[in-house]
């Protein structure tokens, strides 16, 4: 299985809601948070190029996200405590699979455990297929959805 790299579309910061909450700020730049999903207290660190954006985002509400999510019209999201992040944010995946063309173009992304999103018509019925082989078992669902992809002149990659 391949590393996931994240795309930056800031939906599992949004998603997760507010999981994270800060306990006591040792200095602008220093904190212990909480991870309200696990109860773990940790220390936080805001990177020093992040510091000035992380005090406005501290001024403006924003319910339902977790308090570290920046936004970015350039690069998308940048989370300001990220090297130091939580143990769920490291683990978390927001795609297990995504699917490549004959000319290796991504025209498919595998979203939870077999939702697909794709505008590649052919992809999309095919998946409907894909969907319904192995119900119960994952492993024998993966190697057999791999190899209807194969058959069918897609290639996949898996993450997670």
């Amino acid at each position: 299985m391949k590393e996931f790299r994240c795309t930056r579309c800031g939906k599992c910061c949004r998603s997760l809601g507010p999981h994270t909450k800060v306990e006591r700020r040792m200095s602008e730049q220093d904190l212990y948070c909480r991870c309200m999903i696990t109860g773990d207290l940790f220390p936080a660190h805001v990177g020093r190029d992040l510091l000035d954006r992380q005090r406005i985002r501290d001024r403006e509400p924003h319910p339902g996200e977790c308090p570290f999510l920046l936004s970015d019209s350039e690069s998308g999201c940048v989370c300001s405590i990220y090297e130091t992040r939580t143990r769920i944010c490291r683990s978390f995946v927001c795609y297990s699979m995504l699917i490549f063309d004959r000319d290796n173009r991504e025209v498919g992304k595998v979203k939870g455990r077999r939702s697909l999103e794709s505008t590649d018509l052919h992809l999309v019925a095919l998946w409907e297929e894909i969907r319904q082989l192995a119900p119960g078992n994952e492993t024998a669902w993966r190697r057999e959805a791999l190899r209807v992809l194969e058959r069918n002149g897609y290639r996949a990659e898996l993450f997670g």
